[in-house]
């Protein structure tokens, strides 16, 4: 097997520089990503939404299948329609987390005395009451958290690439 991978190192060069091109294209066009994702996640559901109306229809008391693809193929139009819709709920969800948690640590800093506690409260709620301020700040750094780990791992890959072309190579 060791042999196998040192032949096709280039296939593990490939997947790297795949990973590293992804990872330039949600660092240089992040909303544009995060709104494919959105829209990839929207074909699913309407291709999930007909094949179970089609199930559905194939059965004696299929009205739930029936139902469940009407709602998938809903929760499709609106993604279609509307894609930045779902970004914008979950980063508002996690300005609210983040703002509540950090009034919570607070009260709790301020119990017992710990500075530590105050200092991360008082960050939290400064860093939820940005988000909600700014909310495409937030939905860019989900998209470079998703090429940061593009990248890490594009590296990764032509790393073991290196070694295994010159274990192929001696």
């Amino acid at each position: 097997m060791d042999e196998l991978f040192a032949r096709n190192w280039w296939v593990l060069a490939l997947r790297g520089a795949a990973a590293i091109l992804f990872a330039a294209i949600c660092f240089l066009v992040p909303q544009t990503v995060l709104v494919a994702l959105i829209l990839l996640f929207a074909a699913y559901l309407a291709c999930d939404g007909i094949l179970a109306i089609l199930a559905g229809l194939r059965q004696p008391g299929g009205g739930g299948l029936i139902l469940e693809g009407a709602l998938g193929l809903a929760a499709a139009a609106v993604l279609v329609l509307w894609p930045e819709l779902p970004l914008y709920i979950f980063v508002y969800a996690a300005a609210a987390w983040a703002a509540l948690s950090g009034l919570a640590l607070l009260a709790a800093g301020r119990r017992h005395r710990q500075p530590p506690l105050l200092l991360a409260g008082g960050l939290s709620v400064l860093w939820g009451l940005a988000v909600a301020a700014w909310p495409m700040a937030g939905l860019v750094a989900w998209a470079w958290w998703i090429g940061l780990y593009a990248l890490f791992f594009g590296v990764a890959m032509l790393s073991l690439a290196s070694r295994r072309r010159r274990r192929w190579a001696a």
